[in-house]
């Protein structure tokens, strides 16, 4: 009888967990799934190492890692059984012994986010790695709208011509995934000719020069397909790899652009107008975009030297 309460209890906090990863973490079925078996390895080898869960701690987890290492387990997927495993602790609500721990138990650190004066320089010097036909004139857009409205791949790929407010200054970014909402953003004013003459311009001579329809897509021809958008953005990076090298910015992803205005959104606006403005469906999602300015840590370093305690 005992047995069958335990393996009831087992089953409900697996449902639970696999709720909670595509309530609270936005995760689709499979992903959440996934999650939910690499927890039930980790929970079956405490059980065979007669080790509580919530007794769990840091010199133990070494050992799990080790465990995992041995069964020939990739650095990526060990890392990935840590995440799982602090959303596990997350979830019960225990002590998250697992949290920002990778590989050699060493914990990570937030990312080094862009400053504004960074991203504006990176986006005054860009040039195109590819200087051929519509490239051109759509890679610098394309990268300020990265930079200035945080934009991603798949939010460039769903943007029309009817998005685009010159009126307003304002452009309009359509939902179009489980996790990103609708929203409108301004245009920095620097960005509204050169994507008024890409439009007026080069776009529709694509169009006349190739005798096809006139597309609803912002960004013809690459937008048609996702695909061709993703081989565009390749050639995008290689040039902002340029870009980073000549200005000694270090910029190791694309997607750091993002992430930085992301970070300047939330000093500058506070967590609840950040959130709209990246879009995001969840505030769990905007917080993990939260850092500390340096000058907030500088202070803190100041009230626990030495000479300053009393």
């Amino acid at each position: 009888m005992k047995n069958n309460k335990s393996s009831q209890s087992k089953e409900s906090k697996e449902s639970g967990f696999r709720q909670y990863c595509i309530e609270k973490l936005n995760h689709v079925h499979s992903t959440a799934r996934y999650k939910s078996n690499l927890v039930n390895d980790y929970l079956n080898w405490l059980k065979e190492n007669q080790i509580s869960i919530k007794k769990m701690t840091y010199k133990k987890l070494l050992d799990y890692i080790g465990y995992l290492q041995e069964r020939g387990t990739s650095k990526y997927t060990i890392n990935y059984n840590l995440r799982a495993i602090s959303h596990y602790n997350e979830f019960l609500g225990i002590n998250n012994v697992a949290k920002d721990v990778t590989l050699k138990g060493i914990p990570t650190h937030q990312p080094l986010y862009l400053s504004d004066e960074e991203l504006q320089k990176l986006y005054d010097n860009f040039t195109p790695y590819n200087s051929k036909g519509h490239y051109m004139y759509s890679d610098k857009i394309m990268l300020g709208l990265m930079i200035y409205q945080a934009l991603d791949e798949r939010d460039i790929f769903r943007l029309e011509l009817q998005h685009v407010n010159f009126e307003t200054g304002t452009i309009y970014i359509p939902s179009g995934s489980l996790k990103k909402e609708a929203r409108v953003l301004p245009l920095q004013a620097h960005q509204i000719l050169p994507l008024k003459s890409y439009i007026d311009n080069h776009r529709k001579a694509h169009h006349k020069q190739h005798g096809e329809e006139i597309s609803e897509k912002l960004f013809y021809p690459n937008c048609e397909k996702l695909h061709r958008l993703h081989d565009q953005i390749k050639l995008l990076s290689k040039g902002l790899q340029q870009t980073a090298t000549t200005t000694e910015i270090k910029v190791t992803r694309l997607y750091l652009l993002r992430q930085s205005r992301i970070a300047i959104w939330l000093k500058q606006h506070g967590l609840r107008k950040a959130q709209y403005m990246a879009g995001y469906r969840a505030i769990n999602s905007i917080e993990n975009f939260k850092i500390n300015d340096i000058s907030d840590l500088q202070e803190q370093i100041k009230l626990l030297h030495p000479l300053n305690k009393k």
